[in-house]
């Protein structure tokens, strides 16, 4: 009787936990299956936050971040690298689930943002040494031309304004930091991260940052599934609290704090190594003593027996097993001239 009720108690748990699941499940507006995974539609040229490296693989900090929530959260998934025009044309037609972009232009139903998952995005000018500084969008005249990216954040602000002589022209950020060092373009506006790492990688000299009076824009994740969006958030904000955002975040933006900040691993082998090193200094220092201690002991002990030979009339005789002679070790037992005798001559004289 008792195991009945404990088989049908555990029914009923097991029962109400597989309804937990399904309504966990079915909370998203979707299912996300191997088959049908959540796709995240990203920039494939927008580093470090997110691009395809050297192995034409997704890349970067919002990449990085994501797979690991979504990983946590048991949610297959899939990034799909375009040009950024690109995806966002196949996020508004509802062809992606997830971008990282500027919240201001996703800011209505019904599209839903992290509150917690937030990178600040500042935009900076970049422009060859000699040329006049652009600090702010109307210092642009009409012999002026703008190079910007498409669908962009400065694109989307410099459509605001309601006076543009200048010409806009669209490129991607490979084209315009070229042109830009060869004198073809003038001014090329972007976001000051992605710009310095990739001048850094193309290898521009002779070029010149300004700081403009477009604001920084907030850099979310934008989603249709309020659900989901809300898991990411609580997710993200659990990483925050242990440390792994911090971690993910130095690897891409500060690199230099991970080089001076050991890991875990690292520092449980530095750890058993200097152990090791101390006990096996103990273990020497405790044999060299030790035989230390039985040499001046058997020195002791030598002596006394030297004594105690010397006391009384004692003899000591060698026998030699492989040659078969006997020889005086101490005392004078053997006669001097019987001092190396046969054994059998020896047992003739017993």
């Amino acid at each position: 009787m008792i195991m009945t009720k404990k088989i049908f108690i555990l029914a009923i748990t097991s029962l109400l936990a597989l309804c937990h699941v399904q309504q966990a499940a079915a909370k998203y507006i979707r299912e996300y299956t191997t088959e049908k995974p959540l796709i995240i539609v990203s920039d494939w040229e927008f580093p470090p936050y997110e691009f395809r490296n050297d192995m034409g693989e997704p890349d970067g900090y919002n990449v990085e971040v994501l797979n690991l929530i979504l990983d946590k959260l048991g949610i297959p998934h899939k990034f799909i690298m375009k040009e950024w025009y690109q995806c966002t044309e196949t996020f508004d037609r509802h062809e992606a689930d997830l971008i990282h972009c500027l919240k201001f232009k996703y800011d209505r139903p019904p599209f839903e943002y992290t509150q917690n998952m937030i990178t600040y995005y500042n935009v900076r000018a970049v422009r060859l040494k000699g040329t006049r500084p652009l600090r702010r969008i109307s210092q642009l005249t009409k012999d002026d031309t703008l190079t910007v990216k498409k669908n962009d954040y400065v694109d989307l602000k410099v459509a605001e304004q309601k006076s543009k002589p200048f010409r806009v022209e669209y490129h991607s950020p490979r084209e315009a930091l070229m042109g830009i060092r060869s004198g073809k373009y003038k001014y090329y506006m972007w976001g000051e991260q992605p710009l310095m790492m990739k001048v850094k990688e193309l290898n521009i000299d002779g070029i010149e940052f300004d700081e403009t009076d477009i604001p920084a824009g907030e850099l979310r994740i934008i989603g249709y599934d309020k659900d989901l969006i809300h898991a990411i958030d609580d997710t993200f904000a659990r990483m925050e609290q242990s440390g792994d955002i911090e971690r993910i975040y130095d690897r891409w933006f500060h690199p230099e704090n991970v080089h001076n900040d050991a890991s875990p691993m690292a520092l449980i082998l530095l750890v058993g190594i200097i152990a090791a090193a101390i006990i096996f200094l103990l273990f020497s220092q405790v044999m060299r003593t030790r035989v230390r201690k039985a040499v001046e002991k058997s020195v002791d002990l030598n002596e006394m027996m030297q004594k105690a030979l010397s006391s009384g009339k004692y003899y000591v005789i060698e026998f030699d097993i492989q040659t078969q002679w006997l020889k005086n070790r101490y005392g004078d037992m053997l006669p001097e001239e019987e001092a190396k005798i046969g054994r059998a001559s020896c047992r003739a004289r017993v």
